[in-house]
C-alpha cells in the first residue's frame, strides 16, 4: 500500500506536532483498478519526513493520483466519456 498524495483537510491544530487530518489518496491493491481513498491523522512534522505531495484542493488531489496512476492518456480518456 502506498500513499500517492494527500489532500490537506481543515486543521485542527497550529501546533507542527499535534495531529491535522489529511484526505489519503492510495493506490489500487491487490484487486480492482481504482484509488481508495482514507482520512489520515499525521502531525506535520512525520509528514516531512515522507514527502507525500500535498493539495489544498481536493480535485487536484484526486487528478494528480489518477495521472501517477494510470498516466495521464488513460485519465484523459476516462474524463471526456
Amino acid at each position: 500500500m502506498k500513499i500517492i498524495c494527500l489532500w490537506a483537510k481543515a486543521r485542527t491544530s497550529d501546533s507542527c506536532f499535534d495531529d491535522n487530518p489529511y484526505w489519503a489518496f492510495i493506490e489500487p491493491a491487490w484487486a480492482g483498478n481504482h484509488i481508495s481513498e482514507a482520512i489520515l491523522l499525521i502531525p506535520d512534522i512525520e509528514l516531512e519526513y515522507y514527502q507525500i505531495p500535498v493539495f489544498d484542493n481536493y480535485n487536484k488531489a484526486a487528478n494528480f493520483a489518477h495521472q501517477q496512476e494510470f498516466g495521464v492518456d488513460a485519465y484523459e480518456d476516462n474524463a471526456r466519456e
